[in-house]
C-alpha cells in the first residue's frame, strides 16, 4: 500500500499537539461566548432577537450589508431594545463593536457601558432589516371561513422563532399547520419575498435580515 503525502510547506514547524489542542480550545470558548452572549442579550426584557457577526481576521475588513468590520471587531445586531445590552455585551465579550451610523443612520443605535473604573465604552448595535414573506397555502377543498382565518393565523405565526438571518421552509410552515390544525387538507405550501415568484425556501438578503410573517401575506389557494 502506497500513502501519498502532500508536501510540507516550507519555513513552518509543524505544530505540536499541546498547540493544536490549545488552538481548538480557543476557538470553541469563543464560540461558545458569542452563542452565550446571544442568549444573554435574547433574554433581556425589550430585545427579541440578536445576532453577532465577529471578523477573526487579524489584519483583513469584511463587509457586512455595506458595513465595513474592521479586525478583530465584531457587528451586533439586535431587534428590540434595553438599557442593559451594552452591559451584557461587555460581560461575554471584550471586543469593540462596529459604528453603522454612517451607513444605515436610521437602523443605528449607540449605547454606552462603564466599566469599574468609571471608564465609559461606547457599544453600536444595528437593528435588522425586516423582510416580508408571503405564504400560498394549497388546501383540496373549500374552507369555511373560520377555518381558513385560522389557516392564515398559524401561517402568520411561522416567523415567530426564527432568528435574524434564518431561513425558511415550506416544511416548517407544514408541520406547523399540522400540529395546530390537524383536520386541514391540504396539497402543500409555497413561499415568497416579492409575491410574484414562489419556491419551497426563502431567505434573507444579508446577515442583517429577519424575516417576518403576517395574516395580509398569506394566501390560499383551492388545488387545482
Amino acid at each position: 500500500i502506497t500513502i501519498q503525502h502532500d508536501d510540507a510547506v516550507v519555513g513552518t514547524e509543524e505544530e505540536t499537539l499541546v498547540s493544536m489542542r490549545e488552538r481548538m480550545q480557543a476557538r470553541r470558548a469563543q464560540t461558545s461566548r458569542i452563542d452565550a452572549l446571544i442568549e444573554g442579550l435574547e433574554d433581556l426584557e425589550g430585545v427579541n432577537k440578536a445576532k453577532f457577526f465577529f471578523n477573526y481576521s487579524p489584519d483583513e475588513s469584511s463587509t457586512v450589508h455595506g458595513i465595513t468590520v474592521p479586525p478583530r471587531m465584531g457587528l451586533l445586531i439586535v431587534q428590540g431594545s434595553s438599557t442593559d445590552v451594552a452591559k451584557t455585551f461587555y460581560a461575554y465579550m471584550s471586543c469593540e463593536t462596529t459604528d453603522c451610523s454612517s451607513v444605515y443612520p436610521d437602523r443605528a443605535v449607540t449605547t454606552t457601558f462603564t466599566t469599574k473604573a468609571g471608564q465609559t465604552i461606547p457599544v453600536y448595535y444595528l437593528m435588522p432589516v425586516q423582510e416580508p414573506v408571503y405564504i400560498k397555502v394549497y388546501v383540496k377543498g373549500e374552507l369555511q371561513t373560520d377555518v381558513e382565518n385560522n389557516l392564515k393565523l398559524v401561517c402568520a405565526s411561522a416567523a415567530q422563532n426564527l432568528g435574524i438571518n434564518d431561513s425558511l421552509t415550506s416544511s416548517d410552515v407544514i408541520k406547523l399547520i399540522q400540529e395546530r390544525l390537524p383536520d386541514v387538507l391540504f396539497d402543500g405550501v409555497e413561499l415568497s419575498k416579492d409575491g410574484v415568484t414562489y419556491s419551497y425556501v426563502v431567505g434573507t438578503s444579508d446577515l442583517d435580515g429577519l424575516l417576518t410573517t403576517n395574516y395580509a401575506n398569506v394566501s390560499v389557494e383551492v388545488s387545482a
